[in-house]
């Protein structure tokens, strides 16, 4: 089991607070998932790791091939500013 000044170590990582139940909490479920990770880690895996269940791959265009795409798609876009797209804030800092 993980103990009090890992969990501490672990929660001022993550920038947050924890109360004396938290950290028992947290000792007990940190605990575990560590021991689900280890076993994990255990399996022995023959040949390539699936990375991704795609197969799709990068495309790269040559330099000023695409010049027709990027005016199709500003022309489609709901709001532009010059080359760009504008779009809603997504965070709030």
């Amino acid at each position: 089991m993980l103990t009090e000044k890992e969990v501490l170590h672990i929660a001022k990582l993550a920038k947050i607070k924890l109360t004396p139940v938290d950290i028992e909490r947290y000792q007990q479920s940190l605990s575990q998932l560590m021991a689900e990770i280890e076993t994990v880690s255990q399996i022995e895996i023959e040949g390539d790791i699936m990375i991704s269940p795609s197969n799709n791959q990068n495309r790269w265009f040559e330099k000023g091939s695409n010049e027709q795409l990027n005016e199709d798609l500003l022309k489609n876009a709901p709001n532009t500013e010059g080359s760009f797209i504008e779009v809603e804030r997504a965070l709030n800092e």
